[in-house]
């Protein structure tokens, strides 16, 4: 008795085994890997790298960890092979909890760039943009750029204000009068207040 793939022809032999072997598991890790349409691409450090570093990487630990829980987020971290390691890494003072939420994205950034349609956020100093986004980067095919910086005074330095109009879509300050100053530079791209976040649990008076 001659079963069902006997009957098939050597070209439709080709047509079930190409389905079967490449499209299925492509469309079923593609679900189960980015569950959300957005995905979004996080270039932050989290090296307490002085007084400037230490800024960066607190607040970069302050948006990814409850952003983790609302889009597909994945942090890239280029300057440290091994962010968790490093001795200067803001990475051990947190609480356990907030720990493996921040691995879990460390692990998808790993992943997430060969996705289409992302966002991009580099949260660090504008002045470094070109050298990030010609040595890691393929610029081009992220849907949206964002930054995030700030210079608290009255000015920015020389070189952020054409790195800000050239490469992204718009930029995130942390308070209206930041705002007032980029556009007083010259900034012309979109300017979003984001002010900073904290864990209400450190002033929570039952931990105390």
């Amino acid at each position: 008795m001659m079963g069902w793939w006997d009957s098939y022809t050597v070209a439709n032999r080709y047509v079930v085994c190409f389905w079967f072997f490449v499209v299925f598991p492509y469309v079923a890790i593609t679900w189960v890997t980015v569950p959300n349409d957005i995905t979004v691409v996080w270039s932050a450090t989290i090296q307490q790298q002085g007084l400037i570093g230490a800024g960066f990487a607190h607040e970069a630990i302050d948006f990814l960890v409850p952003l983790a829980s609302h889009v597909y987020v994945g942090w890239v971290n280029e300057r440290s092979l091994n962010p968790f390691k490093s001795e200067d890494s803001a990475f051990h003072d947190l609480k356990p909890s907030d720990q493996e939420v921040l691995k879990k994205v460390y692990n998808q950034g790993l992943e997430i760039r060969r996705y289409d349609n992302q966002i991009l956020m580099l949260q660090f100093q504008p002045s470094f943009y070109k050298k990030y986004l010609d040595a890691y980067y393929n610029f081009k095919k992220y849907k949206y750029k964002i930054g995030r910086c700030m210079f608290e005074t009255t000015s920015v330095p020389s070189g952020w204000v054409s790195m800000i109009n050239t490469h992204l879509d718009e930029i995130w300050v942390p308070s209206r009068f930041q705002k007032s100053v980029f556009l007083k530079e010259g900034v012309t791209k979109r300017i979003v207040v984001v002010k900073e976040g904290f864990d209400p649990e450190i002033y929570n008076s039952k931990n105390t």
